[in-house]
């Protein structure tokens, strides 16, 4: 036997089918808007990383004293490190270390 629904219950049904639908469709613009703002910042994001990593290699650059000395004062770093070890009975050296090494020998020099 089939049962017969009546016209309020029909009604509240096909009210609640609107507002689900209407619900969802409220919840999937929100998640593309979301999702548009994310992928905005996350672009942002990597453009901003681009430029601190090219800055830092700048900066390696100029402390390792390649871009800082003039033309014909560069550093061989190679010829410096072995000075600096024989003359501190070491077997290595960071690079920092060696580009002020070499700087308080160029001012001791003259």
């Amino acid at each position: 036997m089939a049962s017969i629904k009546s016209a309020a219950t029909k009604d509240r049904e096909q009210s609640e089918r609107i507002v689900k639908r209407e619900t969802l469709a409220s919840l999937r613009a929100q998640l593309a808007e979301v999702r548009r703002e994310r992928d905005f910042f996350r672009a942002n994001s990597l453009r901003k990383e681009g430029v601190i990593q090219m800055l830092q290699k700048k900066v390696e650059r100029l402390e390792g004293g390649a871009a800082a000395a003039p033309a014909g004062e560069r550093i061989d770093f190679a010829a410096a490190a072995q000075a600096y070890c024989a003359a501190h009975g070491v077997s290595s050296v960071s690079r920092a270390d060696l580009v002020a090494w070499c700087k308080e020998q160029a001012r001791a020099a003259g």
